[in-house]
C-alpha cells in the first residue's frame, strides 16, 4: 500500500512540474512572439513611409505641372 501511495505522489509531482515548465514556455513564447512582431511590424511601416515619401516626391512634382 505504501509503494502506490508514494507512487502517486511522485507522478502527481512529475506531472506537476511539467506542466510548469510546458506553461512557462508557452508563455515565454508568446511574449517573444509579441515581442519580434511588434519589430517587424514597425520595420515594415517603416519600410513603407520611406516608399511613399520616394514616389510622392518622384511623381507629384510631375503631375502639378
Amino acid at each position: 500500500m505504501i509503494p502506490l501511495i508514494a507512487g502517486i505522489g511522485i507522478s502527481t509531482a512529475i506531472w506537476t512540474v511539467r506542466a510548469i515548465t510546458i506553461s512557462g514556455t508557452a508563455g515565454m513564447s508568446y511574449a517573444t512572439g509579441r515581442k519580434f512582431g511588434r519589430n517587424a511590424c514597425n520595420l515594415i511601416d517603416s519600410f513603407e513611409d520611406k516608399a511613399r515619401s520616394i514616389v510622392n516626391n518622384a511623381f507629384v512634382p510631375e503631375l502639378e505641372k
